[in-house]
């Protein structure tokens, strides 16, 4: 069943006449490598889409974290933005990029 998947994201790819997409890489900065546990795991689905679909996939930085930056949700309502604003505390300066994936 994922091979049809696979093979229907792709379909949909080459329709649209695309050469790469470029999507988040992670929903907020890295994490201090010490605090890598599940509730920065719990984001690395982004990350996953280059993989299942066997494509060639890569991460560059494209901008840092500015000081009014330093949260995911102001005011969030579940563990997830919980998590994420845990994550994002103190990160002024850390770098946020992008994914590129290609065909």
């Amino acid at each position: 069943e994922i091979k049809y998947w696979v093979n229907e994201y792709l379909q949909i790819i080459v329709r649209q006449g695309l050469d790469a997409i470029v999507h988040p890489s992670f929903p907020v900065v890295a994490s201090p490598h010490c605090d890598l546990t599940e509730k920065a795991l719990a984001f690395a689905t982004f990350t996953v889409a280059g993989n299942i679909l066997r494509i060639p996939a890569g991460v560059t930085p494209i901008t840092e974290v500015r000081e009014d930056e330093q949260y995911y949700v102001k005011n969030p309502i579940d563990k997830i933005g919980h998590d994420a604003n845990d994550i994002m505390k103190d990160s002024l300066g850390m770098p946020a990029g992008v994914q590129i994936s290609g065909l």
